[in-house]
């Protein structure tokens, strides 16, 4: 309960009945923020496999039909455009052809909702089902395609009030139609279903490659404006596609290492050893070339890469270079520019490129170690992408010459040129197995001119025998330029890395991926400036609900949000390590329980993987990152004994819990405080993990104007008689240890109503009053460095809050936010760049 007063200072009047319940929320399952049972079906329910990313979900329900729907729903809020995107099979025979699963997009969770639904059938009909307003009968659009006892990828995708479904039976092209004159509004609940249509029984069906992607925006500009990016994994053998590592701006074209262990790729100039078992990158040291584009390829013996850097005394062309795998200062090996890499041969001798000379892009080759370039293309259009075989026998490229980009391949002279694909795709960057029998290849649509490879469109990953025969479909993505540029298959041939695209939720400033770098000073907030109409003084409700998580930089610049829905989240704590946040939200809300009951997530920094942990509130990390304390209900019954969002349940403790056995296994949380006479919150962990500082009060004391509330300290482990820091009839709250544990800052009152800043030694000695105003100065946290504290203060109306620093000695007072509304909950840590 790190925001004492809430009800005083922004929520007079709010009545907690006021905010009607989610419909069967629970708790998140993967990307979905809940499941929940729409109608009168038999309890259904859904499991997600972390490891493989795949969705086993059940559900039963009468029908999805008529004037209203029986299903089990997994689902998240979405606003815009979005594609969803899956790959379903039903498990086993089934009762009726009519069962249905796939995806659905509705305005609410009523059984009557409009809704537009793709529906795959027990018979292998697949449909695009709607219904117009609410209470209609449902109408249908059957797809030309049948897809009987299939392994069915399934497609809906929202194109500014269009609905577009795409089906295929996983390995062929996709069948698409358009649904237009269907009016949902701009917020809507997405997810996968499964409806047994038969209320008796319960079917279930497996979702994978489950993908819900923000697509580029219309004016949107190329190389200029970019989406975020997913590292991802394919089992070529299987189908089975996982995200490895996300990044809100541009990472592209990963390729692997010859030990299989890490993939190299390109971000925003640099290039970066990604491990694949820590799941964590680290700068290549590429010396003066930090300027290169995504063509980058190892040496076939894995010891050193060649780079295409953009040189300034070139004029910003693009020019190979040779360097260390493990990085050091590059070799210059084309004289003249622009020059792509894209292949190295076998025996190491020579590198092949698409050279732009004049107005011809064309295959070269070169020496590795320099000289004069060899000319092995002149066909006119377009020729790109070459690539040697493992034999060094061929080289395969990719040539507009015919008038569509299609596949080729020569010998390594130049003579012998063979088309190799020949169908209304544009096809690009053929990849060859390490074992020689393969080709993969990206394709894009016949809208896209054939001499381009934009960014951020639907694409297909092909595989296709090297000896000849049809082409199969192995992954369906939204991406295109980075995807695959260079070559991508692991060292053992089982798998292919590539890039996929969305936009995410916070557009975070260029700098390294999660586990690359150094850590950069942030603080992380809550924040309402999103939406300006959010007007506490107005309308409270909607300003608390407004609430979203926030991260900025040390000096108030660069804000980016990194939670996005219609209830309310606050409390935000950042890991010590600068890869996750721990948070407050009252989304799992349950119908007749109070507005401001909490339950605490964890999400990565970037605003990604939003996980439910368990009920409460105001958590705080230990020094090592991985366990956290937090303030709760003992009995697991207590309710909240003020309004303001977090606020202590009457049987209030402190507890700690490790997070990652909480996630895996549901493992329970330990209390240390375990004090039936008194409630006990705002717990924070003490930089050398041995001591948890907390504030409590008597049970019998008045929740909104507590006169024996006061600062403790006790052992994490929990022995011992907590150590009491303040002594006086006066509230003291939120207190929060310094970098170093030798002191501790509080928000105090000193002879007056309002909330002061203070600070004290850690032994509660040296009590010092920093603020002194007739307003509340709220939640302070300290700088990293131990130099400075951020806090919030009403600046203006009731609840009009802005975060403010101070220097440590209580000098130097600044602003530090100006958008109206809420800018609260301070916590100042660190990310990684």
């Amino acid at each position: 309960m790190r925001f004492p007063s809430l009800y005083r200072i922004l929520t007079l009047g709010l009545s907690l009945g006021l905010l009607g319940n989610v419909v069967g929320a629970q708790s998140a399952v993967g990307i979905f923020d809940a499941q929940a049972d729409v109608g009168r079906p038999r309890p259904g329910s859904a499991l997600y496999d972390s490891q493989r990313q795949t969705y086993l979900v059940a559900g039963s329900g009468q029908n999805m039909w008529g004037d209203h729907d029986d299903f089990h729903f997994v689902w998240k809020r979405m606003t815009g455009n979005f594609i969803l995107s899956t790959r379903a099979r039903f498990l086993g025979p089934g009762v009726e052809p009519h069962r249905k699963i796939g995806w659905t997009i509705r305005p609410s969770l009523e059984t009557s909702s409009t809704h537009v639904t793709a529906a795959l059938h027990g018979d292998g009909l697949m449909s695009l089902q709607f219904r117009r307003t609410t209470g209609a009968t449902t109408e249908e659009a059957k797809s030309r395609d049948s897809l009987p006892n299939s392994d069915a990828v399934i497609q809906l995708e929202r194109r500014d009030g269009v609905y577009i479904m795409s089906v295929a039976r996983f390995g062929d092209t996709l069948v698409t139609q358009e649904l237009a004159g269907v009016s949902l509004p701009d917020t809507v609940y997405v997810g996968l279903f499964v409806c047994a249509h038969n209320d008796s029984i319960v079917e279930r069906a497996t979702f994978s490659n489950v993908r819900v992607t923000k697509p580029a925006k219309r004016d949107l500009v190329a190389y200029r404006d970019y989406l975020g990016s997913n590292l991802e994994i394919l089992d070529v053998r299987s189908g089975n596609a996982t995200i490895v590592q996300q990044y809100h701006g541009s990472f592209q074209a990963p390729n692997w290492t010859r030990d299989g262990k890490a993939l190299i790729y390109a971000q925003e100039g640099r290039l970066y050893r990604f491990d694949i078992a820590s799941r964590s990158a680290q700068a290549i040291n590429t010396g003066f070339a930090t300027r290169n584009n995504n063509d980058h390829v190892l040496a076939f013996d894995g010891r050193m890469m060649a780079i295409s850097h953009h040189a300034v005394e070139d004029s910003g062309a693009s020019i190979i270079y040779t360097v260390p795998t493990t990085g050091g200062t590059p070799k210059r090996v084309t004289a003249k520019g622009p020059s792509y890499l894209h292949g190295w041969s076998p025996d190491g001798r020579w590198l092949v490129f698409t050279g732009i000379r004049g107005d011809e892009l064309d295959v070269y080759k070169i020496a590795a170690a320099g000289g004069n370039e060899i000319r092995l293309t002149s066909a006119p259009g377009l020729d790109d992408g070459p690539e040697y075989t493992p034999d060094g026998s061929y080289i395969y490229f990719n040539s507009s010459r015919t008038g569509r980009m299609q596949i080729w391949r020569m010998r390594p002279d130049g003579s012998g040129q063979q088309q190799i694909t020949n169908d209304g795709f544009n096809n690009w960057f053929p990849h060859i197995s390490p074992d020689g029998k393969w080709i993969a290849y990206l394709s894009f649509p016949p809208d896209v001119a054939a001499d381009d490879h934009p960014f951020y469109k639907h694409v297909l990953l092909r595989l296709m025998p090297i000896a000849g025969g049809p082409s199969r479909v192995i992954a369906y993505v939204y991406g295109g330029q980075g995807t695959i540029n260079v070559p991508s298959w692991s060292p053992d041939g089982k798998r292919l890395a590539f890039v996929s695209n969305s936009t995410m939720q916070v557009a975070v400033s260029p700098g390294s991926p999660g586990g690359a770098a150094a850590l950069r000073s942030t603080i992380a907030f809550v924040s309402t400036r999103h939406d300006p109409a959010a007007d506490p003084m107005v309308n409270p409700q909607r300003a608390l609900l407004a609430a979203e998580i926030y991260l900025m930089n040390a000096d108030g610049t660069s804000p980016r949000r990194l939670t996005e829905n219609t209830y309310y989240d606050g409390f935000p704590s950042l890991s010590p390590d600068g890869r996750r946040v721990v948070f407050d939200s009252n989304r799992l809300r349950a119908e007749g329980e109070p507005f401001n009951v909490s339950d605490l997530f964890v999400m990565n920094a970037d605003g990604t993987g939003q996980t439910h942990l368990l009920r409460g509130s105001s958590a705080t990390w230990s020094a090592d990152g991985k366990q956290i304390a937090f303030h709760g209900s003992a009995s697991g019954k207590g309710q909240p004994i003020k309004p303001d969002p977090g606020a202590a349940t009457s049987d209030n403790d402190i507890f700690v819990l490790n997070v990652e056995n909480v996630v895996r296994n549901g493992a329970k949380p330990r209390n240390i405080t375990n004090s039936p006479d008194a409630i006990d919150d705002d717990a924070d962990w003490s930089p050398n993990a041995q001591k948890i500082v907390f504030t409590s009060h008597a049970v019998t004391d008045d929740p909104i104007n507590s006169v024996t509330a006061e600062i403790y300290t006790i052992d994490v482990v929990g022995s011992g008689k907590p150590q009491r820091l303040t002594n006086n009839t006066e509230e003291e709250r939120a207190p929060a240890w310094s970098p170093d544990g030798k002191r501790i800052v509080f928000s105090c009152r000193r002879g007056g109503p309002d909330f002061e800043i203070c600070v004290m030694n850690a032994d509660g000695t040296g009590q010092v009053q920093l603020t002194d105003n007739d307003v509340p100065d709220l939640t302070p946290s300290w700088s990293p460095d131990g130099k400075k504290i951020v806090f919030h203060r009403r600046v203006g109306g009731r609840g009009q809050l802005q975060l403010f620093l101070v220097n440590a000695d209580g000098t130097g007072e600044l602003q530090l936010t100006f958008p109206p509304g809420i800018n609260a909950f301070p916590n100042w840590g660190e990310v990684r760049d």
